[in-house]
């Protein structure tokens, strides 16, 4: 854990490399924040960066990361993608979701 802000936020060291093993001397990050959305919901944010760590396997794990394959398919009955141009978020690197109620 790099970070431990409750109830705002965490960040997370990955070291985790392409091929699924784990690397020691590979960090990459994973940040989730957590704010209110509104009465009785709460918006979920996760952002996975540092991914060009992972040298030239990096653009193509932000791609599975990016994919039903990735974060989008962690949990899908309970999370749902929004329009990141909406929410201002960067095409590519970091991930936003609305938690359903």
């Amino acid at each position: 854990m790099l970070a431990w802000e409750p109830p705002n936020r965490i960040v997370l060291a990955w070291r985790i490399r392409a091929d699924w093993q784990y690397d020691p001397s590979l960090l990459t990050e994973v940040e989730v924040k957590f704010s209110e959305a509104g009465e009785n919901a709460t918006r979920v944010e996760l952002e996975h960066r540092q991914l060009e760590n992972m040298g030239a396997a990096g653009e193509a794990v932000r791609e599975i990361f990016e994919s039903d394959r990735g974060w989008c398919g962690i949990h899908p009955a309970k999370l749902c993608p929004v329009d990141r141009e909406a929410v201002g978020c960067q095409p590519i690197g970091q991930l936003t979701y609305p938690l359903s109620t």
